[in-house]
């Protein structure tokens, strides 16, 4: 198995057995805790910076710090604003990475859904139950429709839908859904090539001792000698399409066979038609050196075929014949090698699982590129916080640029100490004030509640004003 996560170096990319949707999840949450202590961090620096810069002096005389460096970390929204009205960025040139920010709060989770997408990757799966190719060392007529039979034909299925390779397989699982063979899960394979077409004449195929006839006659199919023909006829008794397997051993004899196979469907018109002839021969996989193939006598398996091997090559396409053949021969191989049982144990010294299909995720390395950086600019911020702030605590008269204005609150306590001129007044006094018109100076200001009216009115307004 697979460990959870790895790089593949041929697609710069990595890969995980975690369900997709997780993925995507565990990136946006590290990527929003990123972000907000990008902000938090960020915050801390603009104050820091602004108190390094309060604590110089230049020629003598203390520097000064631009208004617009006197903000806490906004929004995006909040940002455009500003600039609309001020037509400055806030916080300097930190406001930069301040938007930055804001933008990515806005399109990251658009841009893991681009870069964090869902594949079928082959793994390797537990063997419970199914067809095991090597437990049957007796010689045995594979059976056509058993359990078995039926089980190899959908891992077949299963192998041709998944892009799997075609063979003889050491074991099939009962559930091929996933079933992806490779390499290791091949014992060897049958190998059919074309060899020269034959010909056949009307007057061969008019009944079916003429064509038997014929079929003796061949020369392809007369130096095996055991042949066994599947095929359909019309109701007039000529034949509608043949297919004539043909083996190399004599009669039942206890030996390995090649194959030999001549196939015409469908058979029509009144003019000499060609066969399509092939020769197929077993071969061990490199893998499987030390492998048996189970011996099928020939007469018999033959015979308990040829007509169910006719009508699966009625279904195909005469371009993949020698694919198809090669396909039966394979199955045939491992029905009789499972002794035409489904088996619940593999042996100890065998590998207990088989190659499969898992869907995974595939992360692209943006992602990951886009993480580093984050963490790049967080510890970049750290350190910078940190350095100004060693610098503030240095500095001997550092206790007067304590509170400076940063946020809205800091802002609201010092225009109240302002409009007051009482710099005592902390937080939890700013409940007492209000901003109203003051009639001595006949304009808006910030004024005290002194009445139970103001009060009551002021608590009113907050206990109604909407929640954030």
């Amino acid at each position: 198995m697979y460990p959870y996560y790895w790089y593949s170096s041929d697609y710069n990319t990595v890969y995980s057995l975690i369900d997709s949707f997780k993925v995507r999840n565990i990136f946006t949450t590290v990527y929003v805790v990123l972000n907000a202590a990008i902000s938090l961090m960020g915050s801390y620096y603009l104050k820091r910076s602004a108190q390094r810069i309060l604590l110089q002096r230049r020629n003598g005389m203390h520097r000064t710090v631009p208004i617009t460096h006197l903000v806490s970390w906004l929004t995006l929204s909040s940002f455009a604003s500003y600039v609309k009205a001020v037509r400055k960025i806030p916080g300097g040139g930190f406001g930069l990475l301040m938007i930055g920010t804001g933008i990515f709060s806005l399109l990251h989770q658009y841009f893991t859904n681009s870069f964090i997408n869902t594949v079928t990757m082959v793994s390797d799966c537990t063997f419970y139950n199914g067809s095991i190719t090597t437990s049957n060392n007796d010689p045995l007529v594979p059976a056509t429709t058993w359990p078995v039979s039926r089980l190899v034909y959908e891992a077949y299925l299963a192998a041709q839908n998944n892009g799997g390779k075609m063979g003889i397989y050491d074991k099939i699982n009962y559930n091929t859904t996933s079933f992806w063979p490779r390499d290791e899960d091949i014992l060897g394979w049958w190998g059919c090539t074309q060899e020269e077409n034959g010909v056949i004449s009307p007057s061969d195929w008019s009944s079916s001792d003429a064509l038997q006839a014929w079929i003796s006659s061949q020369n392809f199919l007369s130096t095996n000698r055991t042949w066994s023909e599947g095929g359909g006829s019309y109701d007039n008794g000529t034949s509608a399409g043949f297919l004539v397997m043909s083996a190399s051993d004599e009669t039942n004899d206890l030996q390995q066979w090649d194959f030999h196979a001549a196939i015409l469907y469908p058979i029509s018109g009144n003019s000499d038609l060609s066969t399509s002839n092939y020769q197929c021969s077993l071969t061990r996989s490199p893998n499987a050196p030390h492998w048996l193939p189970p011996i099928m006598p020939a007469v018999d398996t033959l015979g308990n075929w040829s007509d169910l091997a006719y009508g699966i090559i009625q279904d195909t396409d005469p371009d993949y014949y020698g694919f198809q053949l090669e396909n039966i021969l394979n199955g045939m191989t491992m029905i009789a090698g499972s002794g035409n049982t489904i088996h619940t144990e593999l042996p100890s010294d065998a590998r207990q699982t088989y190659s499969c299909v898992l869907s995974g995720t595939q992360i692209g390395l943006e992602i990951l590129v886009l993480l580093a950086v984050l963490v790049f600019i967080l510890l970049s911020i750290i350190l910078a916080d940190l350095y100004a702030l060693v610098i503030y605590w240095r500095d001997g008269t550092h206790s007067r640029v304590r509170e400076i204005p940063l946020g809205y609150l800091d802002w609201q306590l010092d225009a109240v100490r302002e409009a007051t001129s009482n710099r005592a007044l902390s937080e939890r006094d700013l409940g007492r004030f209000g901003f109203g018109w003051i009639d001595d100076k006949q304009s808006l200001g910030i004024k005290e509640l002194s009445s139970d009216v103001d009060r009551a009115v002021s608590e009113v307004v907050i206990q109604n004003a909407p929640k954030k």
